[in-house]
């Protein structure tokens, strides 16, 4: 049973050489509610991001070959997926580097794993697509800009942004029953297109 595109967690890609940290930011980000795919160096890196492509990317600048900085020069000639920086450097020529290589944050080691995840919270944030239009379940319609709900010709019902969510994750998942599981799947406010109150 395919979960649908809104509904999916946010997958995030994470690759450092650094196995031991490597293992604490996954285990950090699992437990935040995001799929992490991990990878030990610059060609694993681009072989994740190409077999399945993230919501986010954290690159560790002094990988192997090829290291971050041309891994995520290597991403931005096709995506704008947000790009976050992972480094020991903290020069600022090593800042502007990353932000003309396409980072589009810079975090510098040891960082706490709450810092990083705050970080990487406000990126998704600018980052979200806003979903526009209508969707539709049998006689329902929800504006989903407006949090408008319709049923049928009757008059339209203004909906809090809690009850926009719940009405977008019922009629995405029309026809079938939405379970604990399906609900668990979607990170707090990951509803896109939809403010996070």
């Amino acid at each position: 049973m395919q979960i649908p595109a809104a509904l999916r967690p946010v997958q995030i890609l994470a690759a450092d050489d650094d196995a031991d940290l490597l293992a604490l930011i996954a285990f950090s980000l699992r437990q935040a509610g995001f799929q992490v795919v991990t990878a030990a160096d610059g060609s694993g890196a681009l072989r994740s991001f190409a077999s399945s492509p993230p919501d986010l990317v954290l690159l560790d600048i002094n990988m192997p070959a090829p290291d971050g900085l041309n891994v995520c020069r290597s991403i931005r000639e096709h995506s704008r997926v947000p790009i976050v920086m992972l480094t020991a450097r903290d020069r600022e020529d090593d800042l502007v580097a990353a932000i003309h290589a396409g980072a589009d944050d810079y975090v510098t080691k040891p960082f706490s794993p709450r810092a990083l995840l705050a970080r990487i919270r406000a990126l998704l944030r600018r980052s979200e697509p806003v979903v526009l239009g209508t969707l539709q379940a049998g006689a329902m319609q929800l504006d989903v800009q407006a949090h408008l709900l319709r049923m049928g010709q009757g008059e339209p019902v203004l909906l809090t942004p809690l009850e926009a969510k719940a009405m977008h994750i019922l009629m995405a998942s029309a026809d079938r029953t939405v379970t604990v599981e399906l609900c668990a799947q979607v990170p707090a406010g990951n509803c896109r297109g939809f403010d996070r109150r």
